[in-house]
């Protein structure tokens, strides 16, 4: 049987992910957004940008590329810091940035 505390966990717990895919996602579309202003965006993204136009790829690609190295360290130093907004930040900021840009552009 649920009781009540484990039914406001369960609440807590959708909230949350909710309000961590919506900043994800609006972290993705500033990104996009500094990077069509002319602005300038952040350094990692910045760097991020740069390789994936050295290498002819997507800026997607590459962000995931980067983010799964890094996180391969962060697993072997401080994997307790390691939660499901670590994994979902690491797939869909850059895919989200390409894909807002292209929306734009259109």
């Amino acid at each position: 049987m649920i009781n009540e505390q484990t039914m406001k966990h369960q609440r807590y717990t959708g909230k949350r992910f909710i309000l961590m895919l919506t900043g994800i996602l609006l972290i993705g579309m500033c990104v996009a957004s500094y990077r069509m202003s002319g602005f300038g965006v952040d350094a990692f993204s910045c760097m991020n940008l740069g390789i994936s136009g050295f290498l002819h790829m997507s800026f997607g690609n590459w962000q995931l590329i980067m983010n799964a190295i890094l996180l391969l360290i962060v697993w072997f130093t401080v994997r307790h810091c390691i939660g499901p907004g670590t994994v979902v930040n690491m797939v869909l900021v850059g895919y989200t940035a390409d894909f807002y840009a292209g929306c734009v552009r259109m």
